[in-house]
């Protein structure tokens, strides 16, 4: 799991435990007056929003390396946060604590919305902040949101088949393939996969702006051999810059993506598994 999601989760049960459990809790102590638990309330509440402050921090420090990659979707959840986190701090908090010395000085208290709507934003971050530390962006996306999946990646129309060469060879195939025919100057996507009894590869092209969010492979290494362009290799939040004959080994059970600079053409290889079918396929990715 990458750091991102853990602080997004973990600043999710804080907020819990502090607005949902420990601040209702605080009335039920028979020893405490109501003016004595709203001045305790305050003082909690002044110290969380600090502490919040903290995790959004940790949590944008963490997103802003893999901003090229994140799906708008969660970039909307983490724009939500930290609206939520502002209107809190700024308009409803110090509305609050002049509630509580109107109490403390014995004044009657206008009506006010001002607890409703702050319980409503405490649920609603809860919300967001529980969707950023679950959805994984694992989109192939551009700069206007348009995009497929990973696992649904097209080749272009005008592709043309490269030629294929299957040789059988003890008990095995030798396989060749000639790619100087492909048209890789499509959209982005894998433009052509090749599979023996043991490994495969997809050759991927990425136009500029384009990426491959955040996705994890538990299975295997994958071997990342780049033949031109430029990109950003992260991987668990350590990024790396990608360039013609730059090669990369990453390891499994890591959380990766990939954004491109400039057109990024690779190859993406890795050990088969019992997920990836049965038996030679050869020619482009239909």
């Amino acid at each position: 799991m990458s750091w991102h999601r853990i602080v997004a989760l973990l600043w999710a049960g804080s907020v819990l435990g502090v607005s949902f459990v420990a601040t209702p809790a605080k009335f039920l102590a028979e020893s405490l007056g109501r003016a004595t638990a709203l001045d305790v309330g305050g003082v909690t509440f002044h110290v969380f929003g600090v502490v919040e402050l903290l995790f959004l921090g940790v949590l944008l420090g963490l997103l802003f390396p893999k901003r090229h990659s994140l799906t708008p979707f969660t970039k909307v959840c983490v724009g939500l946060v930290t609206g939520v986190v502002v209107i809190q701090g700024l308009v409803l908090l110090p509305a609050l604590n002049e509630r509580v010395e109107l109490v403390q000085q014995g004044l009657p208290l206008p009506n006010s919305p001002v607890h409703t709507i702050y319980g409503a934003l405490e649920v609603f971050k809860v919300g967001l902040l529980v969707t950023v530390g679950r959805v994984r962006s694992d989109d192939v996306r551009a700069p206007s949101d348009s995009g497929s999946s990973i696992r649904d990646l097209k080749i272009s129309a005008s592709t043309t088949a490269p030629r294929s060469r299957r040789t059988q060879v003890g008990d095995g195939h030798l396989l060749v393939e000639d790619l100087a025919t492909l048209d890789i100057t499509g959209p982005s996507g894998a433009v052509f996969s090749a599979v023996s009894d043991q490994l495969i590869t997809n050759l991927v092209t990425l136009q500029p702006g384009h990426a491959i969010g955040e996705h994890v492979k538990d299975e295997v290494d994958v071997l990342i051999t780049v033949s031109a362009g430029s990109g950003e290799l992260s991987v668990d939040g350590k990024t790396e810059q990608l360039g013609s004959d730059v090669v990369a080994i990453i390891p499994r059970g890591t959380t990766r993506s990939i954004s491109a600079h400039s057109r990024l053409i690779y190859y993406s290889t890795h050990v088969r598994t019992e997920r990836s079918g049965f038996g030679p396929r050869l020619g482009p990715k239909g």
